[in-house]
């Protein structure tokens, strides 16, 4: 039900454009949207609400499709450079955010083998 009165809100809107935040009115598309049943697709909306995360509960088993793994910072900031044209300092200064989170992740998996695997 609240599907239903979402669909309606948002054809009103597409129509009239109360706040003007939209500088266009799109009636076709309120039309269109007004015909269509299935819209928005319950199970869509539900993977909005609820994306499936490292702390999702009921965690399906991905192990084989995805591994964890440093980045590889070289390889990036190479790409960055013949890409994008980026200088040494504009890698520094826009990857900076990533070297940090690498290396918290890093010191993170080390404290982790430390205190659950015998490290020799």
């Amino acid at each position: 039900m609240f599907l239903v009165d979402w669909r309606k809100e948002l054809c009103r809107v597409l129509t009239s454009d109360p706040l003007g935040i939209l500088q266009h009115k799109y009636c076709d598309l309120a039309h269109v949207i007004q015909g269509m049943t299935d819209f928005p697709d319950p199970v869509i909306v539900a993977d909005y609400l609820s994306p499936l995360t490292s702390w999702s509960k009921d965690e399906p088993d991905l192990s084989d499709l995805v591994t964890c793994r440093q980045p590889d910072l070289t390889a990036i900031s190479r790409f960055c450079v013949q890409h994008f044209s980026w200088s040494t300092e504009a890698v520094l200064k826009n990857l900076s955010g990533v070297w940090t989170a690498v290396v918290v992740r890093a010191l993170c998996q080390v404290s982790y083998q430390c205190r659950y695997k015998k490290v020799s």
